[in-house]
């Protein structure tokens, strides 16, 4: 905490958010009201008025608050000094509700407990997480992608041999299409004619998993 003006008798407390990126399971879901309406509903209308498992990708699931709603006490000082900066430390273990532990983001609350007013924010992007729309996630080098005609071909690197399963995901958190197919040289083509904007481009080869940001 930096604060820009100096501070009097406050108890500003930090607390820790864990979210989860690329959630999908069966027992996930979500309530479709689109499903069936004779208007085009960026494709939500051709899916069932309950879209769940691989279907659908949840993003920003908060999978705990720690330590506590209130924050962490006595870690920050009543008086504090602009410009000056105030640091603390909180350790926090992965809890069992995370499907995959590479795919956590931490975001930092600074609370106001005399209002109890969320008073800052801060978020921790995890450098292995597999899903990001700001960046290219970790272990996309190497990895690249162009569509040419009505066709996508995603560049891996040449050890990524054999099958590939690839996905096409909106920034909505909607599986377009999938492909299962073989990795040639590295290279991975699929038709991509009717996608239009910004997609998330996932591929998981026998041992790794690669994840990027496409503009089709």
């Amino acid at each position: 905490v930096t604060p820009a003006i100096d501070l009097e008798g406050c108890d500003y407390r930090p607390a820790f958010v864990l979210t989860e990126e690329l959630v999908h399971s069966p027992s996930y879901y979500q309530m479709n009201s689109y499903s069936g309406i004779g208007a085009a509903i960026g494709g939500f209308e051709s899916l069932p008025d309950r879209i769940e498992g691989d279907d659908i990708i949840f993003s920003h699931v908060a999978r705990g608050i720690w330590p506590s709603a209130e924050g962490l006490s006595g870690v920050l000082p009543s008086d504090m000094e602009h410009g000056v900066r105030y640091e603390a430390d909180y350790a926090i273990d992965i809890p069992g509700n995370v499907a995959t532990s590479d795919n956590v983001d931490v975001t930092v609350l600074l609370l106001d407990a005399k209002t109890g007013r969320i008073v800052n924010a801060a978020k921790w992007d995890n450098p292995n997480k597999h899903l990001g729309l700001e960046e290219q996630a970790a272990g996309t080098e190497g990895v690249s992608f162009r569509k040419i005609g009505d066709e996508g071909i995603l560049s891996l690197p040449e050890s990524a041999e054999g099958s590939v399963r690839l996905s096409v995901v909106s920034p909505d958190g909607k599986i377009v299409s999938t492909h299962e197919m073989k990795a040639n040289g590295g290279e991975v083509r699929f038709p991509a004619g009717n996608l239009d904007g910004v997609y998330i481009i996932h591929a998981e080869t026998g041992d790794a998993v690669f994840t990027l940001k496409a503009v089709l």
